[in-house]
């Protein structure tokens, strides 16, 4: 059976507040952890199968594993998951908090699923509905008063076919129940629109020229398995990566020790005291030793890899810091890398690690989209590291002053 003339926006979901020292940062709580978790073990098993299906045995297989989501849950993680023209299985967890984020999504998700051969995705998600036989109301569904849940399945098919099912939510005080799938149709001139999530491999949607396209290079923070691989063939890198590692991993635990306990009110304030001096011990370090095609690199993997990487941030939007707090952190993280060079890190190797940690902190409190303009307009020009080192020293000596 078809569903026709409803109308139809999904729901928007707020995380917690994240950076404490019980929690892990990238991925926050609820519904977008518990599906990346699921999802990752999913991978294991599914790669070999989902590579060989059809659109239509994909979505058979992702309406059953959601229905049974559902009825262990309660709710469904919103996702896009996707097929590759190699076979990879990419999977994409969605946590939008405004209708904002989901339009500003559409161009980075389409850039994504070209870079990386994308032939195949679906989407899975939680909508409001607002039924067409209300004719009185004529405003977004999700400020109905007479408003239902539903969960919506899309498939889309590179060069192929596209197939949508929905199924209603049925509450009834902390049980929720699905409904049976039904087809949508949107060949009916009644009916809702297409949405632009259907529209994803869809080239010529876009009204932006073709550019060249960037390379993608690895710019992943280093695991032990890489290092013992090296171990053999290059003695040299593997002490080098695991420099890195362990002062990436000692920084990081300082900042998760410094916000330690602290509600969500201090919290703010100390979160972006930590970003900022993370941001100019970078500034100062680049400063030194430029490397701008590895800056341009690491943004542009930012871009290509969502599903590693959450597109915008999780945390409340930028507040001023206070003196005590900047001051408090920059005397703790000065003292750290301090000491990590009298045990023999490189500077090299200490930079490189502030790098990676700047690039966790940055994600929750910038997201991956911003994080990668701020390096390319900022730390990846030597001009511009040249002016903002120049205003940083002005605002020192105009302090001491």
């Amino acid at each position: 059976m078809g569903r026709e003339g409803v109308g139809r926006c999904w729901k928007m979901t707020a995380p917690p507040f994240p950076f404490r020292a019980d929690q892990q940062p990238e991925t926050g709580k609820g519904n977008v952890m518990s599906f990346k978790i699921k999802a990752k073990k999913y991978k294991a098993v599914a790669k070999h199968k989902l590579k060989n299906m059809t659109l239509e045995e994909h979505l058979k297989d992702v309406l059953g594993r959601v229905r049974a989501e559902f009825e262990k849950t309660g709710e469904v993680g919103a996702a896009f998951e996707c097929v590759a023209e190699n076979g990879e299985l990419i999977t994409i967890p969605i946590a939008w908090k405004s209708s904002e984020e989901k339009y500003a999504s559409f161009g980075p998700l389409k850039d994504t699923f070209r870079r990386r051969g994308v032939r195949r995705y679906v989407f899975m998600n939680e909508v409001w509905q607002s039924k067409s036989k209300n004719k009185d109301f004529k405003g977004a569904p999700r400020d109905d008063p007479n408003r239902t849940e539903a969960v919506m399945v899309s498939g889309v098919e590179r060069n192929g076919p596209r197939k949508e099912f929905v199924a209603d939510i049925k509450r009834q005080g902390t049980k929720a129940t699905l409904g049976p799938w039904e087809t949508i149709d949107r060949s009916d001139p009644e009916s809702s629109s297409s949405w632009w999530g259907l529209e994803l491999m869809e080239e010529g949607y876009s009204d932006r020229p073709k550019v060249a396209e960037p390379t993608m290079g690895p710019q992943e923070i280093a695991t032990q398995a890489d290092i013992e691989d090296l171990l053999d063939e290059h003695p040299n890198a593997a002490k080098d990566m695991q420099s890195v590692m362990e002062v990436s991993e000692g920084l990081w635990d300082l900042l998760c020790q410094l916000h330690q306990g602290k509600n969500d009110d201090v919290l703010g304030d100390q979160f972006w005291a930590g970003f900022e001096k993370i941001t100019a011990i970078v500034i100062e370090g680049l400063y030194q030793f430029p490397n701008a095609p590895k800056m341009k690199s690491l943004a542009q993997f930012l871009r290509d890899h969502p599903d590693r990487h959450p597109m915008f941030a999780s945390v409340p939007s930028f507040v001023h810091p206070s003196e005590q707090q900047r001051d408090r952190y920059g005397l703790a993280l000065g003292g750290f890398l301090n000491e990590m060079g009298k045990q023999g890190h490189s500077e090299l190797a200490v930079l490189d690690a502030v790098i990676n940690v700047f690039i966790r902190v940055g994600i929750i409190g910038m997201g991956a989209l911003r994080l990668a303009d701020f390096i390319d307009d900022k730390l990846a020009d030597p001009k511009q590291l040249s002016e903002i080192i120049r205003q940083m020293h002005g605002e020192t000596e105009n302090k001491a002053a």
